[in-house]
């Protein structure tokens, strides 16, 4: 049987996470320094890649979609932040 350490090491993480963790349904997540969990990009390409299970739904602080921001075009961007508003794009 697989360690934690092993399991964890089968998804990449993010230079901005201090640490994975497991959540209780099996979510691997990216704990960012607000001590929030994200749920791990490849964790969910892997096993929801449609997004029926909703396992992306987590408590945001901003962490992990100032990553993707970086991978988005401004143009979006300012689609973004017209919708949701400046706390978005902070």
């Amino acid at each position: 049987m697989r360690s934690l350490k092993d399991y964890l090491a089968d998804f990449p993480k993010p230079d901005w996470a201090l640490y994975q963790r497991q959540r209780y349904d099996g979510v691997v997540e990216d704990v960012c320094e607000h001590g929030v969990g994200h749920p791990n990009e490849e964790f969910l390409r892997r096993y929801d890649p449609h997004g029926y299970y909703d396992e992306g739904a987590h408590d945001c602080c901003g962490c992990c979609f100032k990553e993707a921001r970086a991978k988005l075009n401004e143009n979006f961007i300012q689609r973004i932040f017209r919708r949701f508003g400046e706390w978005m794009l902070k």
